[in-house]
């Protein structure tokens, strides 16, 4: 799909967020170019030779009576309203168009488009359509086909009910200000101090230094990513010394347990010898059996009066 020459045409474009309202007299059979408009409101009330919008997205359009083709070239969830004697729509997605058109509706590469009846009023646009030669009594917005005339399946389109009437809010005009601010205001005296310079509010370090800002907001996220990281270090070191000071009690526990048994074990054994050595000391010595052995004989001397002799003789214990 080719589009118009846009030499002579009014061009509106690049509009974000705005209103645009273009009252009778102010196109007066000119021809149009929407481009690039984002969340706008869009309201041509005259009469124009031909309509091309491309780049609409999410905005609201009204055209009014159009004396050639209206173009819709990747737009997407758009409401439209438009009059014209052609319509055209080319890669556009999820629109609404409400249209009084006198031929088929051209649809090529489109997603999600509903079709319903004109649904715009406002001062004049009867006699404006009158005025172009429509005739209201053939709408062909439920016909649709391709490039090639062939009619297109309605996968890619849909059929709208009426929609509730659009009248627009022609704004009010603005009031003259010389009309009431004519107040005779004394001028100002010759000796009058002149007015100090504004003070502007001090810059701040953000908007002085951006790039020192991005720095430090980085390096505030990697310290507080660290000490997130340090605590969880530390929690874990903190449950593997609890995990260890658990095992060594235990082991120590059960060490005492054994050491505490052997000893008790060695004390019975005691117990046991020491009564046994009670028992053996208990026993009567006189009725056990000993041998009897010989006395050792003594040596006297032969003649008890005389200590000089060496001789001695051999007597016995029982016989001194």
């Amino acid at each position: 799909m080719e589009a118009p020459d846009l030499a002579d045409a009014a061009v509106f474009e690049n509009l974000t967020g705005e209103t645009l309202v273009k009252q009778q007299g102010e196109i007066n059979g000119q021809g149009i170019a929407l481009i690039g408009m984002e969340r706008c409101t869009v309201m041509i009330m005259d009469t124009s030779a031909y309509c091309y919008c491309k780049g609409l997205r999410d905005s609201r359009v009204l055209i009014g009576p159009c004396a050639g083709k209206v173009t819709l070239e990747d737009c997407t969830n758009c409401v439209v309203s438009l009059a014209a004697a052609g319509l055209a729509l080319s890669r556009c997605q999820s629109l609404q168009v409400y249209a009084q058109v006198g031929s088929p509706v051209q649809l090529e590469a489109c997603e999600d488009v509903g079709l319903g009846p004109f649904n715009a009023e406002y001062a004049g646009v009867e006699a404006q359509m009158a005025q172009g030669g429509m005739d209201l009594s053939v709408n062909g917005y439920s016909q649709v086909v391709d490039a090639d005339g062939v009619a297109v399946a309605p996968d890619c389109w849909r059929l709208l009910d009426a929609a509730e009437t659009w009248r627009p809010v022609e704004p009010a005009a603005e009031p003259n200000p010389e009309e009431y601010m004519n107040f005779g205001m004394p001028e100002p005296s010759l000796d009058a101090a002149a007015l100090p310079s504004p003070v502007l509010p001090e810059p701040t370090e953000a908007e002085m230094y951006p790039e020192y800002a991005k720095w430090q907001a980085e390096w505030e996220a990697s310290l507080l990513a660290k000490a997130e990281e340090q605590a969880k270090v530390k929690t874990e070191n903190k449950k593997q010394a609890e995990d260890a000071m658990d095992t060594f009690f235990d082991e120590r526990t059960d060490a005492k347990a054994r050491r505490q048994a052997a000893n008790r074990q060695v004390e019975e054994e005691k117990m046991t010898l020491l009564n046994n050595r009670i028992e053996r000391g208990n026993e009567k010595p006189w009725e056990s059996v000993t041998p009897i052995r010989a006395p050792r004989p003594l040596l006297r001397p032969r003649n008890p009066s005389s200590f000089s002799t060496p001789k001695l003789e051999l007597v016995s214990n029982l016989n001194p």
